[in-house]
């Protein structure tokens, strides 16, 4: 009896083992798997990016044209006292100017705020509410260094294309709670 005790002791034992190494090799398996596909994507992603630079070091841009480095991202957004800037690039200190919209064209300024060199997001205080409904334009103007918004004397920024770098949102009605 006490051998037939040790023996089921010996199989039980021999199964656990078997099962433990089968789990192993799965688990092995499949890590190693996981690992190869990121491991290819990554090497993808690599080539991609060295052909995007070595394009670029042929045409010369060198991603180096200040223009580009320029943006201004505001979405639409509740209306009110404030204009959330989603986003702004700049390579030197620059105003962000919030126009109203007259006839599908930027006219009277509301409101502008000084943005470092960098990426940023912020927000812009305006003299007055924007309006549910209505149209605004947010444009970029190169601070002169005297750190004050000028809009005579803060030239506005230009792009790529020549024109400058902007970006329109519409007011939307603000919420109700429920």
């Amino acid at each position: 009896m006490l051998e037939n005790n040790e023996q089921q002791n010996r199989a039980d034992c021999g199964k656990h083992v078997f099962i433990f190494l089968l789990g192993f090799a799965v688990g092995f398996g499949s890590f190693w798997l996981w690992d190869k596909n990121n491991t290819d994507s990554a090497d993808k992603n690599l080539d991609e990016s060295k052909e995007i630079s070595a394009s670029a070091e042929e045409d010369g841009s060198n991603g180096a044209n200040p223009k580009e480095r320029n943006r201004v991202v505001v979405v639409s957004q509740e209306a009110g006292s404030l204009v959330v800037v989603t986003e702004v690039e700049v390579e030197a200190p620059t105003w962000v100017a919030i126009h109203e919209d007259v006839d599908g064209k930027p006219a009277n300024i509301l409101g502008a705020q000084l943005f470092d060199a960098g990426i940023h997001s912020g927000t812009v205080a305006l003299l007055r509410n924007t309006e549910p409904g209505n149209t605004y334009h947010a444009f970029l103007y190169k601070d002169n260094g005297d750190r004050a918004f000028d809009y005579v004397i803060d030239l506005p920024v230009e792009g790529v294309s020549e024109t400058v770098v902007s970006s329109s949102f519409v007011a939307v009605s603000p919420s109700v709670p429920l």
